[in-house]
């Protein structure tokens, strides 16, 4: 490891957290709109005059169905209210320079946690930079810059973190890898 403060780095792009608070937005939206699905199969579960039913009987699975779409809707809405307290964060960047590179992010984890992660590697301890997509069907849905190191581990640095596009990070963090091998 080195010092990434001491050391002659300058930014590659920047930390953009509106589009982090946006995301998260968006996962809360949904949240909301899932969770207002299930309010409604619970209430028309409870208020259903319909078919043939005894009097105080109740259908069960209209009542579990809307409780599951509660439960996950809810799951989605703390999630977004993450992501949003994460676009917060302070002194997130991307630096590289000669000696290598230094990332430090927010990194959400699993219960609507996050902490910010900060990673410094020396050239010479990369392995490869990879541009990722994220696929379904086919159709692209994200897009990541894998960060893979001797040993093993590996860093993943979501686009939706910094301005500039993963291709254009990826082409300024190998064109410093070269120049500094040289």
């Amino acid at each position: 490891m080195f010092d990434a403060s001491q050391s002659n780095m300058h930014d590659v792009t920047k930390y953009a957290p509106l589009r982090v608070v946006l995301r998260g937005a968006v996962k809360a939206f949904f949240g909301l709109w899932v969770m207002g699905i299930g309010a409604v199969a619970f209430g028309a579960a409870l208020t259903s005059d319909h078919g043939p039913r005894q009097p105080g009987d109740t259908p069960w699975l209209m009542l579990i169905a809307g409780a599951a779409l509660g439960i996950v809707g809810l799951a989605f809405l703390f999630g977004g209210l993450v992501w949003m307290a994460g676009g917060f964060a302070r002194g997130c960047y991307l630096k590289a320079g000669p000696d290598g590179m230094a990332v430090r992010f927010p990194k959400h984890k699993w219960f609507g946690l996050f902490h910010v992660a900060e990673y410094q590697f020396r050239w010479d301890e990369i392995e490869e930079m990879i541009h990722f997509t994220r696929k379904v069907n086919q159709i692209p849905i994200g897009r990541e810059l894998h960060i893979r190191l001797y040993g093993g581990k590996q860093v993943v640095i979501e686009r939706c973190y910094f301005s500039a596009s993963v291709r254009s990070i990826l082409d300024h963090l190998s064109e410093l890898r070269a120049q500094a091998s040289r």
